[in-house]
């Protein structure tokens, strides 16, 4: 049994320290996908997210970071750059040790076994979540650090659906317009993408990384993320991080093992990655002219003269 498949078994064994109790959610089968969604206060959530409630109470520490975003924005991209910059650059222990060992993703809940493992912990915690706020604990603003991730919303989406096809617990089906049709209809995981950008980026003490400044600027962004996490490198320390954490020599770290999350075909010699591309401006693949436009006219309405989004990279090739 791979990782991630045994994982989530500890998870359901009431027998197991880490076994988290299973909350009551709705249900609701999504057009185009195999398996239901959970559902709470008309937000749909992915199967693997078991407790909300045992969140909330969880105690945090001042020096805790919590990296958020909405799915395929680059939030483990940055999650294993902050959980660097936290623990001195220490490279050989980010690739000794699982990726998801380092980093909770606390959207599936704190079991007993796992919250005596945080609490035993003398590092910096790095958490990853893709919750609007509300959810998240209750102290997550006065105590913690918050980044929060944000991409162009056609290079996510297009990101997001080649995701949802492979990945076991969704496999979605259907065609990237129904992908998209779900996208303004809020029926893809964690509710409005628009909403959530909105209320995060009106919280006082948060910080912001853009996923294309990441990408084009990495030296001043990443030294502004350092200085908002109170942690001060080298130009040339920053340098090593950019190379250490690229997305080519990201894809092929055995720490950033998912066997067992991405469905496998026989005779598929093609075997999905879960960093993609990489890239801005890929959308101009997938995207029809009036899927743009209306793209653009959403972020008009909800998100104007509140960020700014980058759709092409600075050389103009795509």
């Amino acid at each position: 049994m791979d990782k991630f498949s045994n994982g989530m078994a500890l998870t359901c064994d009431k027998t197991s320290e880490f076994y988290i109790e299973e909350e009551e959610f709705a249900k609701e089968l999504i057009e185009g996908n195999q398996f239901e969604s959970k559902k709470f206060e008309n937000i749909l959530l992915p199967p693997l997210v078991r407790n909300l409630s045992s969140i909330k109470n969880f105690e945090l520490r001042p020096n805790d970071t919590f990296v958020v975003g909405y799915p395929k924005s680059g939030t483990t991209w940055v999650e294993e750059i902050v959980w660097l910059l936290q623990n001195n650059l220490d490279f050989e222990k980010s690739l000794k040790i699982n990726h998801f060992e380092r980093v909770y993703f606390i959207d599936m809940g704190l079991s007993k076994g796992k919250m005596e493992q945080l609490n035993e912990m003398t590092s910096n915690r790095v958490f990853k979540s893709h919750l609007p706020i509300k959810y998240l604990p209750d102290s997550v603003e006065k105590l913690a650090k918050l980044v929060y991730v944000v991409r162009n919303p056609k290079d996510m989406l297009v990101s997001y659906f080649h995701f949802a096809q492979a990945l076991v617990f969704a496999n979605f089906s259907g065609s990237f317009e129904l992908f998209v049709s779900h996208f303004f209809n809020n029926k893809l995981w964690y509710g409005s993408w628009w909403e959530q950008v909105k209320e995060y980026k009106k919280l006082p003490n948060i910080h912001f990384v853009q996923y294309e400044e990441l990408l084009e600027r990495p030296v001043e962004t990443i030294k502004s993320l350092a200085s908002y996490l109170d942690k001060n490198y080298s130009v040339s320390d920053i340098e090593k991080l950019i190379s250490f954490t690229s997305i080519d020599k990201m894809k092929n770290y055995s720490c950033f093992n998912f066997d067992g999350v991405f469905k496998t075909e026989e005779n598929n010699s093609s075997k999905f990655n879960f960093f993609r591309k990489g890239q801005i401006g890929n959308w101009t693949e997938h995207f029809s002219l009036e899927q743009s436009k209306q793209v653009d006219e959403l972020v008009y309405k909800h998100l104007n003269g509140i960020i700014d989004f980058k759709y092409f990279p600075s050389n103009n090739e795509i």
